[in-house]
């Protein structure tokens, strides 16, 4: 409600936030021109903020800076995974490509045959990426990297730590939508 990115017509987008190592962690799409970027279709990205008292925040380096043509991104969550904070965050190519071009069908058919979600690495599968997929940061929780790995088809999740050391991902907005467990990333 009170801030707005210093770019030129800039919007903060879904909100989502985590602690890692000290610090409070905000992670918000970045949106530019409510939407319209990209022919209507988005354009979003993870743009980062911290802070370690509530009062003085950093902006950092965005956390999923868009490096494809067909890329436009959507919700997702911070998480801890092998002891770095990850960001889970949503492909949301079929905005920008018809979907039997992106791995979507690919993935929807071993989904079926197998009865589970498994991970795929961009350069495995055909296809231009679909679905949900992370960027990992560093030890220091501020520079990520993406890990270019597809982990469900949801275009919109959440994942979440649980006390048992497992991982929980709620899937929403794409196909094979519900709640799946894992104890690994794939």
């Amino acid at each position: 409600q009170f801030f707005t990115p210093a770019d030129h017509n800039a919007w903060v987008g879904d909100v989502s936030v985590g602690y890692f190592k000290g610090r409070f962690h905000i992670f918000y799409l970045f949106d530019r021109r409510h939407h319209a970027c990209k022919g209507g279709k988005g354009g979003h990205f993870f743009a980062h903020l911290s802070t370690t008292n509530l009062v003085d925040w950093c902006e950092h380096p965005h956390a999923t800076p868009i490096e494809h043509q067909w890329e436009t991104q959507g919700t997702g969550t911070p998480f801890v995974y092998d002891g770095k904070l990850c960001l889970s965050y949503g492909l949301h190519t079929t905005r920008i490509v018809p979907e039997e071009l992106t791995t979507g069908p690919v993935q929807e058919a071993d989904f079926r045959k197998t009865g589970v979600m498994r991970a795929w690495k961009f350069d495995e599968i055909d296809g231009v990426p679909m679905g949900a997929t992370y960027s990992v940061s560093h030890d220091d929780g501020i520079t990520f990297h993406p890990s270019n790995t597809l982990i469900h088809t949801a275009q919109n999740l959440a994942i979440y730590n649980r006390d048992d050391g497992s991982l929980c991902l709620f899937g929403s907005y794409g196909s094979a939508c519900g709640r799946f467990l894992s104890r690994t990333l794939g």
